[in-house]
């Protein structure tokens, strides 16, 4: 039974998207964007490495992640009054007392000012990306965080082509929950970065996966569980040249699971623990996937 709902899933879903151009599109890629064969998927610390003296989000943090074995780091971004791009995963930032200020409402400076008590101040992605990129080979997801309006959206995209002018040799993805948003950057940021769409947690993966055709994304980022509820469409992504990183893996036997079924990235919050699970997990056979009906 299981079988025969995957099997009519993946063929449902591969008729649809034939007929979209999209499909037409994406699948002129499939060379870039699909593995030759099944490998080790990239351990990617979310939010980088946060500890008592490396708060999420910051310098340290993504230097700790680094130097604890990670291939990459996960950061969020956002837009401040004046316009420039800070990593922090919420609008409103604890500045202590209790006390909050708001990104999209403060400027950089009022945001350093605020944030000058603790051992890493609030970042800039320009400063982020800057120390990611003196790691050989090191890779960065970023997560642009929704904006209102084309106004904010051509903001977002400069200021990402700034902050990654500046970080040459930095492999980058850049991801977004809004796919809108997502569509309009990779138009403005060209070769500079892929994208990838991020399904959330309740989200089915092969409506993802559409959505992700629709944006002309390079990769589909779906929460773990939504992978686990449908194995079959790491395959059925990767035919139609999408990546897939699966988030947030913090489990043991989620990572073994995953490498698996052949992701390639986990997001996770435990860097170690995945690199040495994801080290001697055994990817599965090719051969043993579904074939796309």
């Amino acid at each position: 039974m299981e079988m025969r709902a995957h099997r009519s899933s993946t063929t449902s879903i591969t008729g649809v998207l034939r007929r979209d151009a999209a499909l037409r599109w994406q699948s002129s890629r499939l060379a870039d964007g699909a593995p030759a064969e099944a490998r080790t998927p990239l351990v990617i610390a979310h939010r980088g490495l946060v500890g008592p003296s490396s708060p999420e989000n910051t310098v340290g943090a993504v230097g700790a992640a680094l130097r604890a074995g990670a291939d990459g780091v996960e950061i969020d971004v956002r837009l401040t009054a004046d316009g420039v791009l800070v990593c922090s995963h919420d609008d409103l930032v604890a500045v202590g007392a209790g006390r909050t200020v708001s990104v999209s409402a403060s400027t950089v400076a009022e945001l350093r000012v605020a944030t000058r008590h603790r051992s890493w101040p609030l970042a800039t992605a320009a400063e982020v990306l800057l120390a990611l990129s003196r790691a050989a080979g090191a890779r960065v997801v970023i997560e642009a965080k929704p904006v209102a309006g084309v106004a904010a959206a051509e903001a977002v995209a400069g200021g990402l082509r700034g902050a990654l002018a500046g970080a040459s040799g930095l492999e980058a993805t850049v991801s977004s929950f809004d796919a809108a948003l997502l569509a309009a950057l990779g138009g403005r940021l060209g070769p500079v970065a892929r994208t990838a769409l991020l399904g959330r947690e309740d989200e089915p993966g092969h409506v993802v996966l559409r959505r992700a055709l629709a944006a002309r994304a390079h990769e589909v980022h779906l929460h773990h569980s939504s992978v686990r509820a449908a194995p079959h469409l790491v395959d059925v992504a990767h035919r139609l040249g999408l990546r897939v990183t699966a988030w947030t893996v913090n489990r043991p036997d989620d990572v073994t699971w995953l490498c698996g079924v052949g992701v390639d990235g986990l997001i996770t919050d435990d860097v170690r623990v995945a690199r040495a699970v994801a080290r001697v997990a055994q990817p599965a056979s090719r051969g043993s996937v579904e074939e796309v009906g």
